[in-house]
Order: structure tokens, then sequence, then C-alpha cells
């Protein structure tokens, strides 16, 4: 088995980007554990420009749907609306009025697993308590927030 192969069926548990044989381009080392338990420390020299994707990037997939109350409430005129979703699905996201009627949609597409965030502006409706229900899949849940003029 060369080391290629190795690396290429084995766990990577770690890697580093740095200059290590001080030519002025960025080389790599790989530590992985192949199909035996066995760590090995792989060096590639000269791999060019590397890039890196930096914590603050980086969004980790929620486990569960979830809907978070609304933000500010009461509000007056708009409102931010988050939710995250552990799957790409079709979503709609719609306001209600205390009556039940439909005042509003702000979603109404598929979307990809993660956090989502959506404003909601509410200059042509009167004070009032709303609803806002998302559905996702098999997943749906509604809130209530307040208008205050």
């Amino acid at each position: 088995m060369n080391c290629f192969q190795s690396l290429a069926t084995g766990i990577p548990r770690g890697v580093v980007a740095s200059d290590f044989d001080l030519d002025g381009k960025t080389d790599l080392a790989i530590i992985a554990t192949d199909e035996f338990g066995q760590d090995s420390l792989f060096v590639l020299y000269n791999t060019g420009n590397v890039s890196g994707i930096s914590e603050e990037n980086f969004q980790q997939i929620p486990e569960n749907f979830s809907l978070s109350q609304n933000y500010p409430n009461p509000f007056n005129p708009s409102t931010t609306i988050r939710f995250e979703l552990p799957e790409s699905d079709i979503v709609t996201l719609k306001i209600f009025n205390i009556l039940g009627e439909e005042v509003s949609t702000l979603v109404n597409t598929e979307l990809k697993a993660g956090k989502h965030e959506y404003q909601f502006n509410a200059n042509n409706l009167s004070s009032g308590i709303y609803f806002y229900r998302i559905q996702a899949g098999s997943f749906t849940e509604t809130k209530k927030m307040i208008l205050i003029r």
C-alpha cells in the first residue's frame, strides 16, 4: 500500500499548512489514521496556494427544526424572524391576523439546511396581535407577535 492509498482510505485527524522546507512555498502536513488504527504523517511539499475556512464563516447544520421568537416583540414597524432547518426542504413562512387570515407570505421556496433570518415589515397593517407560522416538511410551528403603532 503506498502512502497516497493509505491517506485516501484513512481518516484525517489534522492538517497543518506551513513552509516546512523553507522554499517560500506552502507545504501541507496531514495526520491520518488508517483502517488498522495506525497514525501516519504525510507531508506534501510545494502544494501552491492553500486556502482555508475561518470559523466565523463556518455554519454548523442544526440538529432539529426550530422557530425562534421574533425580535423585537412588540415591534413597530418591522421585526426579525429566525428559524433553523436540519435539512434542505420546501419552506413556507406566513403571517396571519387574529382572525386567522393570511396577511403576508415571507417565504415560499426550497431552502438549504442551516440558520435563516427574515425581516417582516408591517407598515401596511394596524396595531394588534399577529401570528407567524413555519411549515417545512412535517414540521409546523406557530408563534405570536404584537404590532404596536
